[in-house]
Parts: structure tokens; C-alpha cells; sequence
């Protein structure tokens, strides 16, 4: 059997596929099929002629999934078939791929399958403090992994008002002042995963230090007098 990789060249030691992408297999020995052409023709891309039942394709004993099974229209009485490697399939450069069609199983034939990329986040401490009951806003930003990525803000770090949207961005209102560690996991489209307890400070609402009842001014004449806060996030 051939491999061809998703961008359309040979799959090698030097042309990995990457789990979650789709390769094509040539092969001999198809069978029976739809819209046979003639003998000694190749067959047309339309209808293609497809095999009756869809073949378990497996990368180092994980199945992927298939998309066509039938002749190729290219040439005469070769088989394709397109399939998906799995994102649990091994990586390395002599991952067997094995094709069953009716009880009858291939030889096994070598691919060479990337690695996943491995997935990370940052920042894991958030550098800008939160106020309790103020807006806030913060946001994550992903380093390797293969898009799209979903985020998740997990729960029981006793922060509530928060919540994380699906470009990585913190927002919402803190409920209370403190030093937390709020869960953060996000998850790539091939499943690798990164996880931190990312810490947030939070500063207590502003209040006026210093009694209302300000000292009595002159009308045309110099004031002065000191207010003071407590809490808040700076610049007030």
C-alpha cells in the first residue's frame, strides 16, 4: 500500500501525518464494487464505484474513521481509501495501519504519524488585581496545541462572578476580596488538555477612611484637607 498525507505529499519519516488528519491509502484487492467500469477501464469519479461495505482501518491498533472506500478514478483497478488517523493512534515512523473488509484483513503497511503538539497557557498569576464588585478582565493565551480550543473555569475556589468565554478571556465581577486560585483548563480539537490553578488578587471595595463631616471653609480664603481610602485597586 501508498500513503499519501492530507496536503497531498508521500507520507515518510520526513512527511509525517498528524493524528486528526486525513490520509489516503492505494491499495490492491477491493472486491466487488458499485458501478464497476469495464475491464481494463478506470472507472469514473462519478458515480464512483465504492465497495458494498466500509473497511475498519486501524493505526497501531486504533480504528479510524473512514470517509471513501471504493476505486480510484486515476487509474485502473486501484482501491482508495480516505480515512481519519484517531488522536489515540501511536506516534513514530513504522506505525502499522491494518484494513479489514469482510473478514478478510491486508497486510500491514507502515505510517510515520506526528506527535500531538503539546498544548500550554499563560500567564498562570494575574499580575493586574481585582476590585470586589468592580468589572475585570483578563486574558489567556495559548502556546502549541491545534485549534479550535475550548476553555473551561472550574469550580471551588470559592470566587463566584466570573466567567470564562471561549476565546480565553476572564471577565465578570470578583464577589469577595481575597487571594484565589481559580481552576483554568483548556482543551485542543485533537483532546490534549493543560491545566494550571491560576492565582487572582482581589481588593476589597473602595471606602472613605476619613469621617464626611469635612472641617468648615471660608469663603475667598486658601483650603485644605486630607480624604483618605481604604481599599480599591490603584489608580482610584
Amino acid at each position: 500500500a501508498i500513503v499519501f498525507n492530507q496536503d497531498g505529499t508521500l507520507n515518510s519519516a520526513a512527511k509525517s501525518a498528524a493524528p486528526g488528519s486525513i490520509v489516503t491509502l492505494f491499495l490492491t484487492g477491493a472486491g466487488a464494487v458499485s458501478n464497476a467500469p469495464a475491464d481494463g477501464s478506470a472507472p469514473s469519479a462519478t458515480p464512483a464505484s465504492l465497495t458494498p461495505d466500509t473497511p475498519t482501518v486501524t493505526f497501531g491498533g486504533v480504528a479510524g474513521t473512514v470517509q471513501f472506500s471504493g476505486l480510484s478514478s486515476c487509474c485502473v483497478g486501484l482501491w482508495q481509501i480516505n480515512a481519519t488517523i484517531p488522536v489515540g493512534a501511536p506516534a513514530g515512523n513504522t506505525i502499522p495501519i491494518q484494513v479489514t473488509l469482510d473478514g478478510a484483513s491486508s497486510n500491514q503497511p507502515t505510517i510515520s504519524i506526528n506527535p500531538p503538539s503539546p498544548l500550554d497557557f499563560s500567564p498562570v498569576a494575574l499580575s493586574a488585581p481585582a476590585t470586589a464588585g468592580a468589572n475585570y478582565q483578563a486574558t489567556f493565551t495559548t502556546s502549541g496545541g491545534t485549534p479550535p480550543f475550548t476553555w473551561t473555569l472550574g469550580t471551588g475556589s470559592g470566587l463566584t462572578g466570573l466567567s470564562l468565554s471561549a476565546t480565553g478571556t476572564l471577565s465578570g465581577k470578583p464577589s469577595a476580596a481575597g487571594s484565589f486560585s481559580l481552576p483554568v483548563s483548556v482543551k485542543d480539537s485533537l483532546g490534549v488538555s493543560a491545566s494550571h490553578s491560576v492565582s487572582l488578587t482581589v481588593n476589597a471595595a473602595p471606602t472613605f477612611a476619613t469621617a464626611l463631616n469635612l472641617p468648615t471653609a471660608t469663603v475667598g480664603a486658601a483650603y485644605s484637607t486630607q480624604i483618605s481610602v481604604t481599599g480599591g485597586t490603584l489608580p482610584l
